[in-house]
């Protein structure tokens, strides 16, 4: 069974890539991608060995699981020795005397504090008792006649005690807390094939965080190929998702122009990012042609083109086109 180094480089080495390409691509350095793919896992820092090894083969395409299980049971890092233990120096006397004094010093505090709240418990608190009002009340008395006298009342001013009317105490409300709503579930649409202009704004509009991240291949530029997490999952807003957006082709094709007029066809060759040879080979009824081509191939139109159709290039390369002159 392949080893985790070989096949990571075995990988690398089929896509044409370098370590310098892997380590500006995926921000590790070279030293853990030599470490990695010699399998010296001991030179891995922990606890980190394990992302490099998953990012590595994340950007090779690789299957992440996979790779992890080539990985050593124990971790990537090496168990470290544990230190020797040195013998514990004696103490001296004044060592011994200022923990001493320490501990006195914290039990007299807290002996101190503890008789503190001993005489705050014993201690009765003091009620302010609201004084009574005084009433005034006039209190009428006669004065016995005597002859020749006419009798007159007189008042005679005394005092009555209030009765305190009692005030009642209304306990303190205990505050409840609320509970917590449920967090708002929004569900996943499938943005694959939109431009990543619309498929941002239409996650943003849901209330779902965007990342981006380019890859190679695909035939629009800025076009979403993946996304993750995949449709109709539900997600709690703020969530976060990855859209993998196309950098394009890496290389041209060459496109279909049988039957195309010339003028069509320098279109269609100049669009796929390939040259056309100012060399066209113009063909007729010189006996070069046989009958079946000249039933479906029309004046001024193409007969054949090298490289063939569908073929893949690099952009730029160069290609010929047969044309019916008459």
């Amino acid at each position: 069974m392949t080893g985790l180094g070989e096949r990571l480089r075995q990988a690398r080495l089929s896509k044409g890539l370098s370590l310098e390409d892997v380590e500006q691509a995926t921000k590790i350095r070279r030293i853990y991608l030599d470490a990695l793919e010699a399998e010296e896992f001991q030179l891995l820092p922990h606890p980190h060995g394990r992302g490099f090894a998953m990012a590595y083969a994340r950007y090779l395409r690789l299957d992440e699981v996979e790779v992890t299980n080539l990985l050593p049971q124990d971790g990537v890092m090496p168990r470290l020795e544990p230190l020797p233990q040195l013998p514990h120096p004696p103490l001296s006397v004044g060592t011994w005397l200022s923990m001493v004094l320490v501990v006195a010093i914290v039990a007299f505090l807290g002996f101190y504090l503890y008789q503190q709240g001993r005489t705050s418990a014993t201690t009765p608190a003091r009620v302010s008792v609201p004084l009574p009002t005084a009433t005034t009340t006039t209190v009428p008395t006669q004065t016995p006649v005597s002859s020749g006298v006419a009798a007159t009342a007189t008042s005679v001013s005394g005092r009555v005690a209030a009765t305190p009317t009692p005030v009642p105490l209304s306990p303190t409300p205990t505050p409840t807390a609320k509970p917590e709503p449920p967090p708002q579930l929004v569900s996943m649409p499938s943005v694959v094939g939109l431009d990543y202009t619309q498929a941002e704004d239409a996650l943003r509009r849901i209330g779902l965080q965007v990342a981006r991240e380019e890859e190679e291949g695909g035939q629009v530029v800025g076009q979403v190929v993946r996304q993750s997490p995949a449709p109709n999952q539900p997600l709690a807003s703020g969530a976060l998702v990855r859209l993998w957006v196309s950098k394009g082709p890496t290389r041209a094709v060459v496109p279909r122009v049988k039957g195309l007029t010339e003028a069509a066809a320098r279109e269609a060759i100049k669009k796929a990012g390939l040259v056309l040879s100012p060399w066209i080979n113009y063909q007729g009824h010189d006996g070069t042609l046989p009958p079946s081509v000249l039933e479906w191939a029309c004046v001024g139109c193409v007969l054949s083109i090298t490289p063939d159709e569908g073929t893949q290039v690099d952009f730029g390369t160069t290609v010929n086109i047969a044309v019916r002159k008459d």
